[in-house]
């Protein structure tokens, strides 16, 4: 292929064929007529469903507001802090300090020791 010559689209050729076709079928105005069929097979879609009982309107109205469709969010700097934790936090800063701080991921608190 030479510079400036044009290159072959078969996705025009293939949409030109398509609208001289439709305009054979349906005239110079198929745009209307198939944007009219498109809105009846929509209404009759529509007129199809049944709509829903009152009871289950209420249902979902419920469903809505008592139950969370999603967790709370957790928001650690919103709790307080329990003893074991600040104990632990205590801990780690210690050793960060002195050079000994574990790597890694992040370590949970020590789980509290049942005395007897």
């Amino acid at each position: 292929m030479g510079a400036g010559q044009p290159v072959a689209d078969p996705q025009r050729r293939v949409g030109g064929e398509l609208r001289t076709r439709l305009v054979r079928r349906l005239g110079d105005d198929w745009i209307s007529v198939v944007a009219d069929q498109d809105r009846r097979r929509e209404q009759q879609q529509t007129a199809r469903t049944v709509p829903p009982t009152l009871r289950e309107q209420k249902l979902a109205r419920l469903e809505l507001e008592l139950i969370p469709s999603r967790p709370q969010p957790y928001e650690p700097w919103r709790e307080p802090l329990t003893p074991e934790r600040r104990a632990h936090n205590w801990r780690l800063l210690e050793l960060a300090l002195t050079g000994k701080a574990p790597r890694g991921g992040r370590r949970r608190p020590p789980k509290p020791r049942s005395t007897p």
